[in-house]
């Protein structure tokens, strides 16, 4: 990466705010930790990388030889093990609270590196886009936690610029989204993407993934099966978000019967799938798409598909918001280059917008009643709420008119089905 690159705007500010953070870490100042937390709209646990001991407690409990999945005195909040089994293999280790803060970090470096590869447009309005989500509260709270979606978000950024090297690059790329997937389940379906390369890159990432998810089926697949059952849900208002948020919350304001929540969540989506078809139709979204470079173009489709794939199955946590980092190149590329084109500076900013929305439900949670009879404290949350549903489900529509236009006819299947083709034609031949 050369200098000039190296010193854009946005990564001396990431740079500047990530250094000052652990700085403040190292020399336990958590009085001014808490307070810059508080601004940016994340409250703090009483002790750094709750998330990251969420594995490393299920570690400690495997060693003395407790059934995590049943149980995990280890773990600060009781919380039972429900992620991927893989994430256990570190019991070999003689883990220790110890490790905590020392593998935190760690998990927060990793973040902070993959954020500052990232190819991002030099214009000013790419570089101050791309500060504001860096230093988002969703960033803040991933790195708070050390949550490992952290570790996926590398994961991906460095499995998709592999990939864009070719050659043997290409399958540790590969290897690297495959493993991401492993770990978290929804990224697996970002492998969607391997269906852009060509043909023999995408027969080797094809094997390389069958042999993998096989191994780890093999190994695992008992406990997986018992750590998907134990996969949380949680209120529709507060800071989860997701496909089933808008009409479960919606309904539990009307007073509406729970059982409609999934026909009209599938309604919705049907009416999301049209307008996405539609979009990917009717405007010049293939045409740009094109013009994107490699990196930026296959991180779109792979965020996207990641964006997607959890948006859609589950009910997640904030700091999930900071994946939103991967489409951002290229949305802001697209709309450097389109600068007339309202759809791409509207994805843009919706994206700037929900990277902060753990900020926003927790001012608005906490604003102080304006009133001694009307409680609009009540409304002025439920309004906030309201306006991030909208733009998760306008950002889904766009995402999945990245995917169809992507995916629509991918290089790998072409080739094999002119290979078919081929075969076939030479056969009747014969």
């Amino acid at each position: 990466m050369r200098l000039e690159k190296m010193l854009a705007p946005y990564r001396l500010i990431a740079v500047s705010v990530f250094v000052f953070m652990i700085s403040l870490y190292f020399f336990q100042a958590r009085a001014l930790l808490a307070v810059i937390y508080g601004v940016v709209g994340v409250i703090p646990w009483r002790s750094p990388f709750l998330d990251t001991d969420t594995v490393l407690s299920a570690i400690r409990c495997g060693r003395l030889g407790i059934d995590v999945f049943a149980r995990n005195p280890c773990d600060d909040l009781g919380r039972v093990f429900d992620y991927s089994p893989l994430w256990l293999v570190g019991d070999a280790l003689p883990m220790t609270r110890a490790w905590i803060a020392p593998i935190g970090m760690m998990v927060d470096i990793g973040f902070m590196i993959a954020l500052l590869v990232l190819p991002v447009p030099s214009d000013r309005r790419s570089q101050t886009f791309m500060a504001f989500s860096a230093v988002s509260s969703g960033t803040f709270y991933l790195l708070e936690r050390g949550n490992n979606d952290a570790v996926i978000f590398a994961l991906i950024v460095f499995g998709a610029l592999l990939i864009i090297r070719g050659g043997w690059a290409s399958a540790a790329g590969g290897a690297l989204i495959v493993l991401a997937g492993l770990l978290k389940y929804y990224p697996m379906l970002a492998c969607a993407a391997f269906l852009r390369q060509r043909f023999r890159t995408f027969i080797v990432l094809s094997v390389m993934t069958i042999v993998m998810v096989g191994a780890f089926l093999g190994g695992f697949g008992h406990q997986l099966i018992r750590a998907i059952a134990l996969i949380p849900t949680g209120s529709y208002f507060g800071t989860l978000f997701g496909a089933s948020t808008l009409p479960g919350g919606t309904l539990e304001i009307l007073s509406g019967s729970a059982s409609l929540i999934r026909p009209v969540e599938a309604v919705l989506l049907i009416l999301a799938a049209i307008l996405a078809f539609r979009l990917a139709r009717s405007t010049s979204l293939p045409v740009d798409i094109e013009q994107l470079s490699p990196p930026r173009r296959l991180l779109l489709l792979m965020g996207a598909l990641v964006i997607l794939a959890f948006w859609l199955t589950a009910q997640n946590i904030g700091y999930r918001v900071s994946l939103l980092l991967l489409v951002l190149p290229g949305l802001l590329a697209l709309s450097a280059a389109k600068p007339k084109a309202r759809l791409y500076r509207v994805a843009t900013m919706f994206t700037v917008m929900l990277m902060w929305s753990e900020g926003f439900i927790h001012t608005a949670t906490n604003l102080a009643p304006l009133s001694a009879t009307v409680n609009l404290n009540t409304w002025i949350f439920i309004g906030v709420w309201l306006i991030l549903q909208v733009l998760w489900w306008t950002m889904a529509v766009t995402l999945l008119a990245v995917v169809i236009v992507e995916l629509r006819r991918p290089p790998a299947l072409i080739a094999v089905l002119a290979w078919l083709r081929k075969s076939k034609a030479g056969g009747g031949g014969a």
